[in-house]
């Protein structure tokens, strides 16, 4: 079994590519899905994926940066670039790094399965000798800087842990268990000021002579990350002078038109850094002007019209919340990227249906979004075909027997279905059904088989299920949105029907 790393900005990109590889579990194992270079970095010196899918054109690090960077740490795993068909040019550029093969977005099914069994005959073909490897994990200078990278990459999102920490305290020989950061944003344009302010990179040798400088001060540790140059000062004293003396220097380095934004973090405990380069980074953004806009929050109303799609009776419950989707994904990205984005939600549509339904063959009566979508050149079309696509999906995924309930127990069933996570009653559905507490308990039992406690259970348990595969919320969070009051109760109940704790559900991305 072989390992894969997913790497893309675009989220339904990334959740289609990683979903179709739980597909072939006994063949691959989904070593991790991430949307930057820099996180991709970090889990490759973790995980060492043998097959990395990268996109290219990512904010920050781009994917042939991050592939020549993950080369030396790991140059015997198989790279897969992923691309858009205006973006081929800069795949030629990827020539010299030997990447195995070239994705054109959108990708089927068959041919990203077709790639991965292409490089996975690869990988059985080479053979590597013990020595080989020995001498490929040596580590050295170059491995020690590594090693300062992929910590100064760790603090701008992971709180670590106690052994995380004294691990690269004794590499590094820290004399203290807390530390701030510094930030610095370069541009060219009046050093006095931001007008006719434009961003600009000095080379990494100028940064080396800048940290070289700093650290005759203060101890520190440097790298660059999405832009910013990132100094780690993991001393105590000092911290109000540091910013002065890091300004210094760079008005005696820097060439003459060069100018800069510096950003300071506050003290914080080793398991806390993270706070502290995140202030750095947004006291740059405030100078520069910037708002920041993450890629969590430019996806969100994918992620509302696809629940909505999974609860719809109808295309006319969830049509203007498709038309306002759209909308906000042709007003922010070119034409070509939206194609892109949205066949990678189509995609996810029907792995959906396919579980909804319990039925692997449905989706092909839907089609092949990717193959459909490339064929779209104008807005009206889409519209024209996303609105087919939406209406087909949705009958697909209406179970036929509960048009044939009773009445009262189609409007109960109707109603759990749209207010799960609203406190629910029997004696409140019974009232809105027009019927006796009791009649509507025999109901659920002879024409369902169930209670209306284990109907409303498994309708706010499967709700909780899509939440934790987006992995964006605490369990916590997760219990509380799907109409659980105790976390505990929830933690106990979903055990009960699904066989693991939803933390442990969380973290094996979905998989049982």
């Amino acid at each position: 079994m072989y390992s894969v790393l997913v790497v893309d900005d675009e989220a339904p990109v990334l959740e289609s590519y990683s979903y179709m590889i739980s597909q072939r579990s006994q063949d691959f194992t989904l070593c991790g899905a991430v949307q930057s270079g820099a996180e991709a970095l970090v889990l490759a010196r973790k995980r060492s994926p043998d097959i990395v899918v990268m996109d290219i054109a990512m904010p920050g690090i781009d994917g042939l940066d991050t592939i020549r960077e993950m080369q030396r740490l790991l140059p015997e795993s198989v790279y897969i670039l992923s691309t858009a068909y205006e973006r081929f040019d800069m795949a030629r550029r990827a020539i010299p790094l030997q990447v195995f093969a070239y994705l054109v977005k959108p990708v089927s099914k068959q041919t990203f399965f077709r790639t991965l069994d292409d490089a996975c005959q690869h990988l059985e073909a080479r053979t590597h000798s013990l020595e080989q490897r020995i001498e490929a994990a040596q580590i050295g200078a170059e491995a020690l800087v590594r090693e300062e990278q992929n910590f100064l990459l760790l603090l701008t999102w992971k709180s670590l842990d106690r052994s995380e920490w004294d691990r690269y305290r004794q590499l590094f020989r820290f004399h203290a268990d807390s530390g701030y950061l510094l930030a610095v944003r370069f541009g060219r344009g009046s050093r006095g000021g931001l007008e006719g302010w434009e961003p600009w990179r000095p080379g990494r040798d100028e940064l080396a002579r800048v940290a070289e400088k700093f650290a005759r001060r203060c101890r520190c540790l440097w790298t660059e990350y999405t832009g910013l140059f990132l100094l780690f000062v993991p001393e105590c004293g000092g911290q109000d002078s540091s910013e002065g003396y890091l300004r210094t220097i760079l008005q005696e380095e820097l060439p003459p038109g060069a100018t800069f934004l510096i950003g300071r973090g506050s003290l914080q405990p080793f398991d806390r850094l993270f706070v502290s380069c995140d202030e750095a980074r947004r006291g740059c953004a405030r100078k520069e002007g910037e708002a920041e806009d993450s890629l969590a929050a430019r996806d969100e109303e994918l992620r509302e019209l696809r629940r909505a799609v999974g609860r719809a009776r109808s295309l006319e419950e969830i049509h203007s919340r498709a038309s306002r989707c759209w909308d906000q994904q042709f007003g922010r990205f070119p034409f070509p990227q939206v194609r892109i984005r949205l066949a990678g939600f189509f995609m996810l549509l029907l792995d959906d249906l396919e579980r909804r339904t319990g039925n692997l063959e449905v989706s092909r009566q839907v089609g092949d979004p990717a193959e459909e979508i490339c064929s779209i050149e104008t807005r009206q079309e889409w519209d024209a075909w996303a609105a087919r696509a939406l209406g087909l999906i949705i009958r697909l995924g209406r179970d036929p027997a509960l048009q044939n309930l009773p009445q009262p127990l189609q409007r109960a069933v109707q109603y759990i279905e749209a207010d799960y996570a609203r406190p629910l009653s029997l004696a409140l559905l019974a009232e809105l059904a027009g019927v006796s507490t009791g009649h509507l308990s025999r109901l659920f039992s002879d024409w369902l088989g169930t209670t209306f406690n284990d109907y409303l259970n498994r309708c706010r348990l499967n709700a909780a299920e899509e939440l934790l595969r987006e992995n964006r919320l605490s369990v916590k969070e997760i219990a509380f949105t799907v109409g659980y009051q105790d976390p505990n109760y929830f933690g106990r109940i979903f055990k009960r029907y699904k066989g693991v704790a939803p933390s442990a559900y969380g973290s094996s991305g979905g998989m049982v």
